[in-house]
Order: structure tokens, then sequence, then C-alpha cells
């Protein structure tokens, strides 16, 4: 049976949720494989021979986890995205952003991040923060295509992500992973990991974070 233990995370660091923190819950788990929401180029070949030869460490907070962890544990690196997020992501949020009283929750949701870290992440604290932040967003939006096409895009974005890992799983042999990934798509992979019926098929156990 495979298991893989979904961690939440930010993309950049912030107060107690930064590269060393991550790496040390890495560490803990001391994964076979490590799944990330990343594209291919991201953490480029250049990226890593530029590491390996002079130790210069990736802007993303993940992956720089990832190259700390890589000093003292061996992995397979697995990105699982091939597509960018659809452009009504963009246009949703770009509009919502300009809003001030968003931004006076955005700002909580980061003081959270800040003071509480990945403990704070991997919580139900986190995820009902997240949904006050969504139903904020539709309220001021008042635009019921673009809500929905944006929501249209996450939904592709997330079973891209979970049908690469399952490919992934169906291929290889390993006991156990861990899958990192934003914490807005937190309480939506958990719901669309928990009863899937390709967990059976492919011997897989999903598990959260806990801390």
């Amino acid at each position: 049976m495979k298991k893989i233990i979904h961690i939440s995370t930010r993309h950049e660091e912030l107060g107690n949720c930064n590269s060393d923190e991550l790496c040390k819950i890495i560490s803990m788990i001391n994964p076979e494989v490590i799944f990330l929401e990343s594209l291919n180029n991201t953490y480029s070949a250049y990226s890593q021979e530029t590491f390996k030869n002079f130790g210069v460490y990736h802007n993303k907070l993940e992956i720089q986890a990832l190259q700390k962890y890589s000093k003292i544990g061996t992995f397979n690196y697995v990105p699982v995205l091939k597509n960018d997020m659809l452009k009504a992501f963009d246009e949703k949020y770009a509009f919502v952003c300009r809003n001030v009283e968003f931004q006076k929750i955005l700002d909580l949701y980061n003081l959270e991040v800040e003071n509480g870290g990945f403990k704070f992440l991997n919580s139900e604290n986190c995820i009902q923060l997240h949904e006050n932040m969504r139903k904020f967003e539709n309220k001021i939006l008042n635009n019921y295509e673009l809500s929905l096409n944006a929501d249209t895009a996450i939904d592709i974005y997330e079973n891209e992500m979970l049908s690469n890992i399952y490919q992934y799983c169906k291929n290889n042999h390993f006991n156990d992973g861990i899958f990192i990934c934003g914490s807005a798509h937190r309480k939506s992979i958990i719901e669309k990991t928990v009863n899937n019926s390709l967990n059976e098929k492919f011997e897989v156990r999903w598990e959260t974070l806990e801390l």
C-alpha cells in the first residue's frame, strides 16, 4: 500500500512558514517520492545544476525545502502540473484584490500564516478562512459567469494534479510519499482523495499532515 501525506503550504516564505520548517516536516516523514504543485520547468535542469554546483537556492519556498532536504535524504521529485491555471482564475483575482475589505481579510490570513506557519496551513481554521474568503470574493465580484469559469479553472487544475499522481502510482512502486500543494486547494483535495475509486485500484492511502 502506497501512503501519500497531503501537506498544505504557500509558495513564498512568511514568518514561521519557511523552507527550514518545511524541510523539518519532510525529514520527519522521510518520503521516497515528493509530489509538488509545480510545472516541469519550475525547477529546471539549469536551476538544479546551479544549486548542485554553486548552492544557489530557488525562490519558491517548497523547492528551497526540497533542496535543503536533498542534503540529508534521497527522494524522487515529481512535479504534477503540465499547464498553468486557466485565465479566468487570474481575471477573478485581479478584480477582487482591488477591494479594500478583501485586502483586510487577506491581511488577517497572512498574519495567521506568519504566526502559525504550517500548523495553521494544515488546520481546519485555515480551511474555514479560505471558505470565508471565497464567499466574500463571489459577493464582491457579482459576476456569476466569471465565478463559474474561475471555479472550473481550479477544478481542472486540481484534477490534473491528482491524475498525474495516480498515473505515477500506477507505474511506480513506493511506500511513502508526500504531496505538497497550496493551502487554497486543501479542502477540495481532501474531498477528491478520501473516497477516490482509484485509491483501491492503485493501492493508495491518503493522509493529511497532523502537527
